[in-house]
């Protein structure tokens, strides 16, 4: 018998008490009366959408400023508050929770996207417990219920604190959360090491593309060499089979797009959409909203559509897809992109700001070059199947069978 086990049949044989939200909390909810100017500077820290949808605790490492007025009543956050993205493009996205572990020396805030839960009795649950439960598969279903919408999908508030989650026993709680932790410990001392393998294939990368003194190199705005477009601007319509509809969410970091969680359009709506707004194979797909300047291939001639948050690069006149790629991806590029994204909650490139960025052109043999060493470096801190990154997917599918087996307990009778 596991140590779960003798816990839970000496401390709740009998099963565990469920308490809806409602019974153990109130919301709140983020900032309020901000204009656009409050944004990016002033004293105060705010958390954003992105920090709360990306991680399970907040990153206190990637707060951003805002002004706030000495007479200005907003909702302070306090360790033990758990945030939710309150809306998004799809249900499935939506209700995104990140609890609050610890605080930094200054107020916190939460941005107006999002909304707080904050218990009534802090000692009755755990923060590493909270952490790991929101992310469970069985409450995002029930929060995924919430979400209500035809173009864009909002938690609603009433439903929401309807929710009911499992409140086992503090010393139960506490086993979970070192289990759990543990396979995400490891987890982190895997990413760390991939951190280091990046920045020094990052290094050679960027080496290779400085071009500097080269007489050989012609300098030529983005929209000059490939087309420039983005997903279709209007909703798409929903359907059981159809296409894949690609947004932010199903594009991880390493540049892959995971089709599975992808929602589907009818194949009329694929049909009807000008050729230059459907993905086609030699395209480069980027991330333009959100998790900003991911670049991905396009390696095959499969039917997909995506949303508007995410530009359609297509090269033409002699640049190669594969030299496009490593460009996008290269420091200089990714850091002016970001640098000149615009927008307080959500911050945006835009396609204007794409097309008249300037990138070297080599000749044709030098680009066939350079792809030809950074694809294997590409390989060995980026593919899945390979190396660190397929542990680390390893250690992740076994921390998701092992929370939603530890967090699946017996409901006690009323």
């Amino acid at each position: 018998m596991s140590r779960i086990d003798e816990l839970i049949e000496r401390l709740c044989p009998d099963g565990v008490e469920y308490k809806a939200l409602e019974e153990i909390g109130y919301l709140f909810s983020g900032l309020s009366g901000k204009t656009k100017s409050d944004f990016g500077k002033g004293d105060g820290r705010f958390v954003t959408y992105k920090n709360v949808f990306d991680n399970p605790s907040i990153d206190l490492g990637v707060l951003e400023s805002v002004v706030i007025g000495p007479d200005e009543r907003q909702n302070e956050l306090s360790v033990g508050d758990v945030l939710f993205t309150g809306s998004s493009e799809s249900p499935e996205e939506a209700g995104m929770a990140s609890v609050v572990t610890s605080l930094p020396s200054h107020p916190l805030y939460m941005n107006s996207f999002c909304f707080g839960l904050r218990l009534n009795d802090p000692s009755m649950l755990n923060l590493g417990f909270l952490k790991h439960l929101f992310r469970d598969g069985r409450i995002r279903q029930q929060i995924v219920r919430t979400a209500n919408g035809v173009t864009r999908f909002n938690i609603s508030k009433k439903q929401f604190v309807k929710i009911r989650i499992p409140v086992p026993p503090m010393e139960v709680q506490e086993e979970i959360v070192r289990i759990l932790d543990s396979f995400a410990e490891l987890e982190a001392e895997l990413e760390a090491e991939l951190e280091a393998r990046r920045r020094q294939y990052a290094y050679y990368r960027d080496e290779l593309l400085d071009f500097s003194g080269r007489d050989d190199v012609q300098w030529m705005k983005l929209g000059d060499v490939c087309s420039v477009t983005d997903g279709d601007h209007q909703p798409p319509p929903k359907a059981q089979e159809g296409v894949p509809f690609v947004t932010i969410s199903c594009v991880d970091e390493y540049g892959r797009v995971d089709f599975t969680n992808a929602s589907r359009v009818p194949r009329s709506y694929y049909d009807a959409l000008k050729r230059d707004r459907v993905p086609q194979k030699g395209d480069i797909l980027y991330t333009v909203v959100g998790t900003l300047g991911v670049p991905v291939r396009v390696l095959t001639g499969d039917d997909f559509v995506v949303q508007r948050h995410i530009a359609i690069l297509r090269p033409e006149n002699g640049l190669l897809q594969n030299y496009l790629y490593f460009v996008l991806k290269s420091t200089p590029f990714y850091n002016a992109a970001c640098s000149a994204a615009t927008g307080a909650a959500q911050k945006t490139i835009g396609l204007k700001y794409l097309r008249s960025s300037v990138i070297p052109i080599p000749p044709l043999q030098e680009q066939e070059r350079i792809v030809a060493i950074l694809d294997k470096f590409d390989a060995l801190v980026n593919d899945i199947s390979q190396g660190i990154p397929a542990e680390i997917e390893a250690r992740r599918k076994q921390y998701a069978f092992y929370r939603d087996k530890l967090l699946s307990f017996k409901e006690k009778a009323a």
